[in-house]
């Protein structure tokens, strides 16, 4: 029997939902979570969502299995499926269910693997790209992302970290956290609307252009919003440095054009790159309204204005003042993670119980009407299936300080996150009252994650490096090095040398136009002797060039006024040190870790670890990761590029080569059935059933032991029930 044919036999016999295996047994409680609030709290989710049913004359699901629920609990705290080691040692375990699952929720919390998964989760909100180097910002993006990592890994409140993201000031080599703003450079319009959809849940995007059409937003509202981060700056253009030289005030890009040598302007951009490694905030900028401003022509007011009129600073949702000036940034950001913002709160606890069951209380849990919080007197909770339990989870993530691990210790603690799967299409979210979490796809993030740790040892360990921390390094040079001649000659000396640098580029560029021609006029004529001819002068002139240049260098470096500040001397004594730390970072993971992956290739890697997002045409991309452009663009829509991916591509190979952790099972010692538990833990993460068990068998009878497993393996990467969290 061929895998095709096996495979369609195999699937007739597969429960429609799973009879998952059970759960490592690990120690040690979640740190500074009791365990009596989080059982009260449990159990208030629970006499709420009771409550709801009862009204609408339902039932709650049957409780869920230890099999459905380790493997359930897997996957949304760690984002994977338990090894068979771990499946077994729990499946083992004699202790009470209720004690083991309490163990493992608060075990899971507190590894790496929490860290790695909610990475994946947060960085498709914040559409973190660990690999962004559009604007020339090698590393910037993996210092971000590192940087969210190290606060998950920390635990830090949620409203504090969001307070981190909104005033972050300063190079990425200073903090990750300027990523955020540096996300959107050159677009903070672009980013107040993701902040208000991100932190706020809601979509104000419309009203940069116009007057919200099916909001009560006006277009001077958003305005007023983007008056808050108008000062913040991403870069020092050319045009700032030619003004302070010339002791010009304000420049338009054409007049600072006329005031320098050709070619100077983009030379001093070059030299300015590494300044855009960062953010400024100048309180003193003002946001005036757009050119095309109109207001509303049906119903004109006083207070919407006119355009390029100056306005206020001002918050969406209510005409609270907040304090402007020297610390307006704090003030902003202290408004935005305020107990008292009538959606913040409420919007992270909605998306975090929509990760435990599929789908939020509100729905989208991003689009917030105005309208409607003021229908409700800003009650958000009221907008819920359920409001009461909304304003409870609300109130709670505000009890617990905005810990996420807490928040989410207690809904996975409730008997209702615990109850088996709806397995039912919910047609109709906002009438979902929870008889238990809905059937859902794995992510692309969570299936790759599986299979890292079937190829892999310690997947949740393995880390990738810190190789951008070089990068960022040479850049934190250069940067310290131009904001000291900047300093000390206000723009002018720095101005001096992108003069004599432009000419030096001005010159070998006209010298190496006729050879340019030339050369594309012997490749038109695949005249092989004129190429090389062509390209010997193209090379001698350029070597050249940098002898020009050095020359430039030498001379600015040797100017006795300039001595103190110019880009190219060396750094002070007094920070070699941190220089040569920068430069030699120290390895994210020791050498006697890295001995565990010996032998492994560098691309079985959990998927936070891997470029953010992945290459197209990778595994995770074919799934459905995000491309990162968008809010939570995710999609878990099955494709036919994927049944092929699976069916055909090599990736089986891989998962079952002798090292593999998944392909151990084959080229064991043990008898056939140990192999078959074995291959059905580490899978589906249960033992078979006895219909399966005499499938197998009779595979077994015909094929012989390792070749009807693997055909077993094959078939079970394939069937529903493993790529669906039940």
């Amino acid at each position: 029997m061929n895998r095709i044919a096996f495979a369609r036999t195999f699937h007739q016999w597969l429960r429609p939902v799973a009879s998952l295996a059970a759960v490592l047994s690990m120690a040690g409680a979640l740190r500074g979570a009791p365990a009596a609030p989080v059982e009260a709290a449990s159990a208030t989710i629970d006499r709420l969502v009771a409550e709801a049913l009862t009204k609408a004359g339902l039932k709650p699901n049957e409780p869920a299995t230890d099999e459905v629920f380790l493997r359930r609990i897997y996957l949304d705290a760690i984002g994977r499926i338990p090894t068979a080691a771990e499946a077994r040692a729990f499946l083992d375990d004699p202790a009470p269910s209720a004690e083991k699952r309490s163990r493992l929720i608060d075990s899971l919390l507190q590894s790496e693997g929490y860290v790695s998964h909610w990475f994946n989760y947060w960085a498709d909100i914040l559409r973190i790209k660990s690999n962004a180097n559009e604007n020339g910002q090698s590393g910037a993006g993996d210092a971000y992302a590192s940087w969210i990592k190290q606060q998950l890994r920390e635990n830090m409140p949620y409203h504090k970290l969001v307070h981190s993201l909104l005033t972050a000031e300063g190079y990425v080599w200073e903090s990750g956290a300027v990523g955020y703003y540096m996300r959107d450079a050159g677009m903070p319009l672009d980013n107040m609307a993701n902040t208000t959809q991100i932190f706020l849940g809601s979509r104000v995007a419309c009203a940069q252009c116009h007057n919200h059409p099916f909001d009560d937003y006006k277009q001077r509202d958003f305005y007023e919003m983007a008056a808050y981060t108008v000062g913040i700056d991403t870069r020092v253009s050319s045009r700032q440095i030619i003004a302070e030289a010339t002791g010009k005030k304000k420049l338009s890009k054409s007049d600072a054009k006329k005031l320098v040598a050709p070619g100077v302007d983009d030379v001093l951009n070059d030299l300015l790159e590494p300044l855009s490694y960062g953010i400024r905030h100048d309180a003193t900028r003002q946001q005036a309204l757009p050119s095309d401003f109109r207001g509303d022509p049906k119903n004109p007011s006083p207070r919407e204005g006119k355009p390029g009129e100056i306005v206020k600073p001002q918050p969406v949702f209510s005409r609270e003042k907040i304090k402007t000036g020297k610390g307006m940034l704090d003030n902003y950001a202290h408004w935005m993670v305020s107990p008292e913002n009538p959606t913040f709160t409420t919007v992270v606890a909605n998306r975090l119980w929509k990760s435990a069951f599929g789908i939020g209380l509100i729905e989208p849990v991003d689009d917030i009407k105005k309208v409607d919080l003021d229908r409700h007197k800003n009650d958000a909770s009221q907008l819920a299936s359920n409001p009461a339990l909304m304003a409870f989870l609300t109130q709670h993530m505000k009890a617990v300080g905005y810990d996420m691990k807490r928040f989410l210790r207690t809904i996975y603690h409730s008997r209702i996150y615990q109850r088996a799967a709806t397995t039912e299409e919910v047609l109709n979210v906002e009438e979902y009252r929870f008889p238990g979490p809905i059937v859902r796809r794995m992510t692309a993030e969570q299936l790759w994650d599986s299979m890292v740790a079937m190829v892999i040892p310690y997947s949740d360990d393995r880390r990738s490096g810190g190789g951008y921390n070089a990068e960022l390094a040479k850049m934190r040079e250069r940067a310290e090095q131009i904001q000291d001649k900047l300093r000390a000659g206000n723009g002018r000396a720095l101005l001096a040398y992108a003069t004599d640098r432009a000419k030096v580029e001005t010159e070998f560029n006209d010298k190496q136009r006729p050879w340019r021609e030339k050369l594309a006029s012997a490749r038109a004529a695949n005249d092989a002797a004129g190429i090389k001819a062509a390209q010997t002068e193209m090379d001698t002139l350029e070597a050249a060039r940098a002898e020009a240049r050095k020359k430039v260098e030498d001379a600015h470096r040797a100017d006795a006024s300039q001595a103190a500040a110019g880009p190219f001397r060396s750094p002070a004594p007094a920070m070699m040190a941190d220089k040569e730390k920068m430069k030699k970072p120290e390895p994210i993971v020791s050498q006697a870790d890295q001995q565990k992956w010996a032998g492994y290739d560098a691309s079985w890697i959990r998927a936070s670890e891997l470029p953010s997002p992945a290459p197209t045409g990778h595994f995770l991309r074919e799934f459905g990761q995000s491309e990162r452009e968008n809010i939570q663009a995710a999609s878990t829509d099955s494709s036919v590029t994927q049944a092929l991916l699976m069916l055909n591509s090599r990736l089986f190979n891989d998962l079952t080569a002798k090292q593999s952790e998944l392909g151990k099972v084959f080229y064991g010692v043990t008898t056939a059935d140990e192999k078959r538990d074995q291959l059905f833990l580490t899978l589906m993460s249960r033992r078979p059933n006895e219909r399966e068990k005499q499938i197998v068998a009779g595979q077994i009878k015909a094929d012989g032991a390792d070749p009807a497993l693997r055909k077993v393996a094959w078939a079970l990467l394939n069937t529903r029930e493993y790529s669906f969290i039940q």
